[in-house]
């Protein structure tokens, strides 16, 4: 198979014996120690070619088989080449890019395949489905939890000025249907993943059901002046959502009776409302976790969360490890051994 660079990188000559590929401060590579005629060979391998015409161009510049195979092995250690050609002109933006992440498209070509419920009928949760399914997630389905049956006067975008008032499901699902006309929205008994949006604290109860029917989901908490999102919790990786409460117990012995009053507080009145930055980038940190697991692209550890507060722009980092007390641990449900002496913030 002819060698190409993977989709959209450029290729620069830089000075003499040097070559860039690629301009992102991560995945960009130099190559150094470069003839002029290597450089005009590499620079090919971004075009459009048949594996004819490379060949007699790599005769015309004179560069051997052996020091190409060398160059293109460089290259492929740094995952700069593609396993699986892409016709760039037919390509969509996530179609490009699981083509520069994986060099290959079988995450992408997996995604019509793949069903995720949303447990949040809000703001947050309506935009995290349209998110989904334009990056072509075969069916995304938004179920209600304790939102009130009918859209609020302090709920924005993506709701509208006319939705106010209207029926919470059957705004949301005219939204969906107009803005994703692809999207089945089927509520099938099982789905590869599921979403749950809460506010004050997680619940326990569907967090326990999911876990028991070997489901994986991905918890998102939300307060009045911050987010987080994550763990994902997965039934044969990581914590449970044990493991996690008694991780919380053991920082603060309170934590159970904190985490009671949380739900019982938001479940009798208005959840807190999210502001558009902390919107906007809360959907895009759960959308990206969410397609690495779908893509099995494995670049987010399971156990991850981030906390996104709303008052400046500094996202907290933590990770959960399974706990040696929890019950699963019996059972192997969390593979990961505890790490001892690992700060954990709740």
């Amino acid at each position: 198979m002819q060698p190409k660079l993977r989709a959209g990188l450029p290729v620069i000559s830089r000075r003499n014996g040097e070559l860039q590929i690629g301009s992102d401060p991560k995945y960009g590579v130099i190559l150094t120690g470069l003839t002029w005629n290597e450089q005009a060979l590499l620079d090919w391998l971004s075009r459009r070619y048949s594996p004819s015409r490379f060949e007699r161009h790599r005769k015309a510049l004179g560069v051997s088989k052996e020091r190409l195979t060398e160059l293109l092995e460089i290259l492929d250690q740094h995952g700069l080449l593609e396993s699986d050609p892409l016709r760039q002109n037919a390509a969509s933006a996530e179609q490009m890019l699981c083509a520069r992440l994986d060099g290959h498209q079988s995450g992408y070509l997996r995604r019509k395949d793949k069903s995720v419920q949303v447990f949040g009928a809000n703001s947050l949760g309506t935009l995290v489905a349209a998110l989904l399914g334009n990056a072509e997630i075969g069916n995304v389905v938004v179920s209600k939890m304790l939102e009130p049956p009918s859209i609020q006067a302090f709920e924005h975008f993506p709701f509208s000025a006319h939705s106010y008032g209207q029926s919470r499901m059957g705004t949301i699902g005219d939204f969906l249907r107009n803005y994703l006309p692809k999207n089945r929205s089927i509520n099938y008994p099982t789905h590869d993943l599921s979403i749950i949006i809460s506010a004050g604290s997680f619940p326990a109860t569907l967090a326990k059901l999911l876990a028991v029917d070997d489901q994986p989901f991905l918890m998102v908490t939300y307060t009045e002046m911050g987010l987080s999102v994550g763990p994902l919790i997965h039934p044969a990786l990581g914590p449970c959502p044990q493991c996690i409460d008694l991780h919380k117990t053991d920082l603060d012995s309170a934590w159970p009776i904190v985490a009671d009053a949380l739900q019982g507080t938001f479940a009798r009145a208005n959840p807190p409302s999210i502001d558009s930055a902390t919107l906007a980038t809360a959907a895009g940190f759960i959308v990206r976790i969410v397609l690495d697991f779908l893509d099995n692209r494995n670049q987010v550890p399971i156990g991850t969360q981030l906390y996104i507060p709303t008052y400046d722009t500094q996202i907290q980092h933590s990770f959960w490890q399974a706990h040696p007390s929890c019950q699963c641990q019996r059972f192997s449900f969390c593979t990961h051994d505890p790490v001892v002496g690992q700060e954990l913030k709740r």
